[in-house]
């Protein structure tokens, strides 16, 4: 072999490599595409998120709706009246029944200490409206039928939406009630400064989609609500089933968290 094939040989060999210059552009070129997608990325992930969560509360509307036809047009309350907690909650109820047979559906994607407990289930029952127990000498909010809870535009309240586990914050510990929201006294989180100290009956609503939750209303829709439409509530919580049948009056907003005036109220019973 000649001194000039030698030579030849070890350039082409030279050229198949990369000089650091190289590198450090293309490098420079995946770090600049990264920067340009991860928002993109994580925009498309908070959706998808929502959509799943969206279908979550769709399927327990409609497993409620199930519960309803088959129990006279009663809806579900919160806590029935077997005394044992596995089986009581409105939850817990839909799922031993077979109304739904996976947990997952109790469960928000976005929630990372979601579990199916009642410390730590992803949505809440409106139970001021739907009932807080089957026992009808309840002294607050007794359970409700279909046909009295659509008087006065009940079909488009709130029947189920995120709500806050008790892990969110230390006052909610021992509260075991993380499958309630209550518009009586309303707190959205994150955002809105809690009362502090023991929290057993504060039932936030969770905004666990960029400041938005999704809702689920009494003719079974479900719609992703901004911060200030859960405050308009005459739009979302209209009817209320609490010390007797109330409708917020037009044009009402709950701008105070965790104020409830009856004063807003009208009387329809």
């Amino acid at each position: 072999m000649s001194c000039g094939t030698v030579e030849s040989s070890h350039r082409s060999s030279a050229r198949k490599g990369f000089t650091l210059v190289e590198l450090l552009v293309v490098i420079g070129i995946i770090a600049l595409l990264i920067s340009i997608l991860m928002p993109s990325l994580s925009k498309a992930r908070i959706q998808a998120q929502t959509i799943a969560c969206a279908a979550n509360l769709r399927t327990i509307s409609q497993a409620h709706i199930m519960y309803q036809g088959d129990n006279k047009g009663w809806n579900l309350s919160l806590i029935t009246t077997s005394s044992d907690t596995s089986l009581n909650r409105w939850f817990k109820v839909l799922r031993n029944r077979n109304y739904l047979k996976a947990s997952g559906a109790f469960l928000c994607p976005s929630d990372p200490d979601a579990a199916f407990s009642e410390q730590q289930i992803s949505y809440g029952m409106n139970s001021t409206f739907l009932g807080n127990s089957q026992n009808r000498l309840d002294s607050q909010s007794p359970p409700t039928k279909v046909s009295i809870a659509r008087k006065r535009g009940g079909t488009t309240t709130i029947t189920f939406t995120e709500s806050v586990p008790d892990s969110t914050h230390p006052g909610f510990t021992g509260r075991n009630m993380a499958g309630r929201v209550n518009p009586t006294a309303l707190y959205l989180l994150p955002g809105d400064t809690l009362p502090g100290g023991s929290m057993l009956y504060t039932y936030p609503v969770g905004l666990k989609h960029k400041n938005r939750a999704n809702a689920t209303f009494l003719d079974g829709h479900v719609e992703t609500l901004s911060r200030d439409d859960f405050r308009k509530m005459d739009k979302v919580w209209q009817t209320l089933n609490y010390y007797g049948w109330r409708a917020y009056k037009p044009g009402t907003t709950n701008t105070i968290p965790g104020y409830f005036n009856f004063n807003q109220c009208d009387s329809i019973n």
